[in-house]
C-alpha cells in the first residue's frame, strides 16, 4: 500500500450528503435558549415525513407517555429540546446510513446498526455514571468516527 494522502482519503471516502434545511433549523432551535416548542413546530412541520417519524417515536412504548401525542409542540414539551433533537438526527440519517458508503469497510446497513448500538450503549453508560444529559451522550455515541468505519483501504495490510 503506497503512502496515504489526505486528497486519496477524500477520494476513497464519499461524503455523507448534507443534513436537510429543516434538521439544520431544529437543531439550531434546540441550541438557541429563546426558542420555543411552537417555534420547533413551525420548522418541523414543513417536513411531513420526519413530523411522522417524531410522533411516531414519541409515541412509542419507549417513552410510554399515558396519553396520545398529536402535534410536536406537545411532543417538545413532553420530551424536551434534546430528546426532539436526537430524534430528529436519527430520523433523518437513518436512511442515508443504511445504504452502502462506498471507502467504508461495512456491509449494507452496518454503519447504522453499529451507530445506534453504540449510541444505546453510551445512553446506558451516562444513565449509570449518572449524566444529566442523556441524549447528549446517545447523539455523541452514534456519530460514525470508530475505527469499524474507517475507510476501507486504511483496514488493509
Amino acid at each position: 500500500m503506497g503512502k496515504l494522502t489526505l486528497p486519496a482519503l477524500v477520494r476513497a471516502v464519499e461524503d455523507l450528503p448534507a443534513l436537510p434545511a429543516v434538521v439544520q433549523r431544529v437543531i439550531a432551535l434546540t441550541e438557541d435558549p429563546r426558542s420555543t416548542a411552537r417555534d420547533i413546530n413551525n420548522v418541523l412541520t414543513q417536513d411531513q415525513g420526519l413530523t411522522a417519524k417524531v410522533l411516531r417515536l414519541a409515541n412509542s412504548a419507549f417513552y410510554g407517555f399515558p396519553r396520545r401525542i398529536s402535534t410536536v409542540t406537545d411532543a417538545t414539551i413532553l420530551l424536551g429540546f434534546q430528546t426532539i433533537r436526537s430524534i430528529v438526527l436519527a430520523a433523518s440519517v437513518s436512511e442515508m446510513m443504511k445504504k452502502e458508503l462506498k471507502g467504508y469497510a461495512l456491509e449494507r446497513g452496518e454503519l447504522w446498526r453499529h451507530s445506534q448500538a453504540t449510541a444505546v450503549g453510551a445512553r446506558m453508560l451516562a444513565r449509570e455514571v449518572k449524566f444529566s444529559r442523556l441524549e447528549v451522550a446517545y447523539t455523541a455515541g452514534s456519530a460514525p468516527r470508530h475505527r469499524e468505519t474507517r475507510p476501507r483501504h486504511l483496514s488493509e495490510g
